[in-house]
């Protein structure tokens, strides 16, 4: 077998022990996987130290390592061997192409049946928001059902009718040059993106909803505005709307860095405190709820002060939980980049 040098055989075989760890673990349940990694790539540096000796040079310890990885065999049937648990669903043979199937349709059907169904609702049909919502998730849910059920149904039939799974076909020449490459590390992931993204969407889509789809009435019984709409000619519903578009580009900012960097870090903290700082100061200043919703109430001045201290405090409950967890994660990313560049070392 050649070896081709376009990086020193010890990155090489160092890169090549992270790939062949990485396939195994990555099946594996998440409680798991540190544990498992850790052992086994101290199980496979300790064969080829036994194959090579401590003083063998890097091309003969990369030919080890190849060695020593197509011995053990193909990744994805390693892990089993590994796992916690039995896989009883589907079965071993076809457990990992049937999750990867129902887990990909799941993710990419569900949530377009969803918002096609939300918008068909209000769009159309002209439901009310909350029954609008309901019935669109009810749908997504009774789909996931659906997909859930048919595609475990088609590799119930595969499975008893002996058709060969695509692993297995992979398995019959694999080789270490087969290992899949290390993935880019990232914290910040599409669930983050849309969590994220999501929420300062809706907050975006629900300003011109209370405002000209309120189902608040005024005095006089025609719809009134949830906001005061002095807010907008003042500029302070303005100013809301620049700081959550503000966020919104934060949030595909972080998805494209994909970690807790140190510039990411401290500008979702500086996001964080400038957002609550705005929303104490607009509640201190300016009346928040409508006075023509609030107008027919007794004692107005009740549920007004009720809005001001609860917006008060989910402002700075928020700010305080996100910056709590921007530090949290920023420390992880540093320790994991530690962590990576000790193991690098020392492989």
């Amino acid at each position: 077998m050649t070896v081709h040098r376009t990086a020193t055989s010890a990155d090489a075989a160092a890169r090549l022990v992270d790939r062949y760890v990485h396939a195994v673990a990555r099946h594996l349940p998440a409680a798991q996987r540190a544990d498992v990694a850790d052992e086994l790539r101290a199980g496979i540096w300790d064969s080829v130290d036994d194959r090579t000796g401590e003083t063998a040079d890097d091309v003969r310890r990369e030919l080890a390592v190849r060695e020593v990885l197509t011995e053990m065999g193909e990744p994805t049937q390693l892990s089993h061997a590994y796992a916690a648990g039995p896989r009883h669903l589907i079965g071993p043979r076809y457990f990992d192409d049937w999750w990867t199937t129902l887990r990909a349709l799941v993710v990419t059907v569900v949530p377009i049946i969803v918002v096609v169904v939300l918008a068909v609702n209000v769009g159309f049909d002209r439901v009310a928001a909350g029954a609008a919502i309901g019935d669109a998730v009810w749908t997504g849910f009774t789909a996931a059902i659906h997909i859930a059920f048919w595609v475990t149904g088609v590799f119930w039939v595969l499975e008893r009718t002996g058709s060969p799974s695509a692993l297995e076909e992979s398995r019959k020449d694999w080789s270490p040059d087969d290992l899949p490459e290390l993935p880019r590390s990232r914290q910040i992931g599409v669930p983050e993106l849309v969590w994220g993204a999501g929420v300062t969407g809706l907050a975006l889509a629900w300003l011109p909803w209370q405002h000209f789809r309120s189902p608040l009435d005024g005095p006089d019984g025609v719809r009134a505005p949830m906001l005061d709409p002095e807010l907008w000619s003042n500029g302070w519903a303005w100013g809301f709307v620049a700081l959550l578009v503000v966020t919104l580009v934060v949030e595909v900012v972080k998805f494209v860095v994909g970690n807790w960097t140190r510039v990411v870090t401290v500008t979702s903290i500086v996001l964080d405190v400038v957002f609550a700082a705005f929303l104490v100061a607009l509640i201190r200043t300016q009346d928040v709820v409508n006075p023509a919703v609030l107008a027919g109430l007794d004692d107005p001045g009740t549920p007004r002060r009720a809005v001001d201290g609860i917006v008060v405090a989910v402002a700075v409950v928020t700010a305080v939980l996100g910056i709590v967890d921007a530090v949290r994660k920023h420390v992880q990313y540093r320790t994991s980049r530690t962590r990576g560049e000790r193991t690098r070392a020392s492989g």
